[in-house]
């Protein structure tokens, strides 16, 4: 990340801390206010650099900045997956899903693609079986 960004990750992460120890902000049911602030600290970096690199390929695609929030979504769409912790092949599905839907919004396929690959090391080009694969839908005559 950039230094400009690092330090407005500080400052929201400051910020929110200070507004849970006013208690505007709703706390954890163990009260452990610290590691709340913590936790959020460390998604929000998280968030910055996944926003950071994500900005990095759309930089190099020339997309225009009304559009990049939709690009962020799907990213961070996909970077819950990681979070669940679940099996590669199950993700590379899901994230062809996702990729199928935001298309369908009207972003960029292989921009998706590209930044599953870069940014998550989500390989979406991989052939997965289909999960809603019916086998052979051939009818068989009955009449003989």
């Amino acid at each position: 990340m950039k230094e400009h960004e690092i330090e407005r990750v500080e400052r929201v992460c400051d910020n929110y801390a200070v507004k849970l120890n006013n208690g505007r902000r709703a706390c954890r049911r163990d009260g452990n206010i610290k590691a709340q602030a913590e936790h959020y600290a460390t998604s929000q970096v998280r968030i910055g650099q996944l926003r950071a690199d994500t900005a990095d390929i759309l930089n190099r695609e020339g997309v225009p900045t009304i559009v990049r929030p939709f690009y962020y979504s799907f990213v961070l769409k996909l970077a819950k997956l990681d979070e669940e912790e679940l099996s590669e092949e199950y993700r590379r599905i899901e994230g062809r899903l996702q990729a199928d839907l935001w298309a369908g919004r009207g972003l960029q396929r292989h921009l998706l693609v590209e930044i599953a690959l870069q940014v998550l090391n989500l390989d979406l080009r991989r052939a997965a079986p289909d999960p809603c694969d019916a086998g052979d839908t051939r009818v068989e005559s009955v009449r003989g």
